[in-house]
């Protein structure tokens, strides 16, 4: 075995060209970890397109690289995260989605996405939807804080916690 440590300088459109060409989660993760670090639309594209990835560490990644983005120029991003949100097989993809959705939208229905995480299965969904009504609507995260008191989840009671020390 041999350790080292790898430098690669490629352009945006190299980078990209890997992604869309690679068939290893290595090879397209690596692609799209260093167009993350450029600002291009090439990188942005390319990253956009990564939220359809087969493994879910590639979409998780790509919405964590997308909130360091200005993403103006794409009008259908927010519907696209509302679609992962909603229906993501993964929920700590579902997760960052509503975290990014909270942090860069507002609107009707993304506070009914909102309410709806509140039923999901997972945990740290309940937690994020329940920081993201607090966000857009501090009176009503208040009320439903009070009915997951007694959670036992840490993803639950961080959220909860964080709700009472900013607004309780």
């Amino acid at each position: 075995m041999l350790l080292c440590t790898k430098y690669e300088k490629k352009t945006s459109k190299e980078w990209a060209y890997q992604y869309n060409n690679a068939p290893l989660f290595l090879d397209r993760y690596e692609a799209l970890e260093q167009l993350s670090k450029t600002n291009d639309s090439i990188a942005k594209a390319t990253i956009v397109k990564a939220l359809d990835d087969k493994f879910w560490y590639i979409r998780n990644e790509a919405i964590n690289y997308l909130k360091k983005m200005d993403i103006s120029t794409y009008p259908d991003l927010r519907s696209k995260m509302m679609t992962i949100a909603a229906t993501d097989t993964k929920s700590r993809v579902r997760t960052e989605a509503i975290y990014y959705l909270s942090i860069n939208y507002k609107g009707e229905d993304v506070d009914q996405l909102y309410k709806n995480g509140l039923n999901d299965r997972s945990y740290s969904v309940l937690g994020a939807s329940l920081s993201a009504i607090a966000k857009s609507d501090p009176k009503q995260g208040m009320s439903y804080a009070k009915q997951y008191e007694n959670e036992k989840n840490n993803d639950v009671l961080f959220a909860i916690c964080d709700l009472y020390a900013n607004y309780g």
